[in-house]
């Protein structure tokens, strides 16, 4: 279920109700995400036909909520890329419950937007992040697992809603159509992870700590 750029342009637009006249700025959000690497395969070089896979397009269209809670680039970056391996796992849940009655999913974080003003390296801070049910919040904030004052949620239903949304809309397929990329997007995830515990083992078995 791949998007060409316009495609992925043309939801993100409709998502965040960009009108035609500020398209450009539109543009030059997703090229500065490109230019920091995010999503991963996506900066492939100027003139380069680009097709994005639905997790990095559901990444980016975090990323553009992110952005409206007044983060930088950067810091969305920083925290997709340490916090984000729970959103497979949450847009299957909301594909799971899709319909008028699924019950709001909610990716929380803390956004620690004025770190860098401590002069000391903050290079991590806030980037976990957890995926939760709105039956859950109430008990997820109650433990410190942040450990922050501030918290961000995003109603991940909402974003998924609206990318099933624009799917079905352009012709693109049915919600059910997403399951099998969605589990291929789970199963890159849960592999690396695999990998990276692998090799913390190895490095903590030969002392290369």
């Amino acid at each position: 279920m791949l998007l060409s750029y316009g495609e992925l342009e043309g939801y993100l637009a409709e998502m965040h109700h960009v009108s035609n006249t500020k398209r450009a700025a539109l543009k030059g959000r997703l090229k500065h995400f490109q230019r920091l690497g995010w999503p991963s395969g996506t900066n492939q070089g100027k003139g380069a036909r680009v097709q994005y896979g639905v997790g990095q397009t559901l990444s980016l269209a975090l990323g553009l909520e992110m952005l409206q809670l007044g983060l930088t680039p950067e810091k969305i970056v920083e925290q997709m890329r340490l916090g984000g391996i729970s959103l497979p796992y949450g847009f299957i849940e909301c594909l799971d419950q899709y319909g008028p009655y699924a019950e709001p999913i909610f990716y929380a974080f803390s956004p620690e937007a004025l770190s860098s003003f401590r002069g000391v390296d903050t290079k991590g801070e806030g980037g976990i992040g957890l995926m939760v049910s709105q039956s859950e919040l109430q008990n997820a904030l109650s433990h410190t697992v942040l450990d922050t004052r501030r918290l961000a949620l995003i109603d991940m239903a909402a974003v998924f809603d609206g990318y099933v949304s624009y799917f079905r809309g352009n012709g693109l397929g049915e919600a059910e159509d997403l399951r099998e990329p969605l589990m291929s997007w789970q199963k890159m995830v849960s592999d690396a992870i695999d990998k990276r515990n692998a090799r913390l083992m190895t490095e903590v078995s030969s002392g290369d700590t």
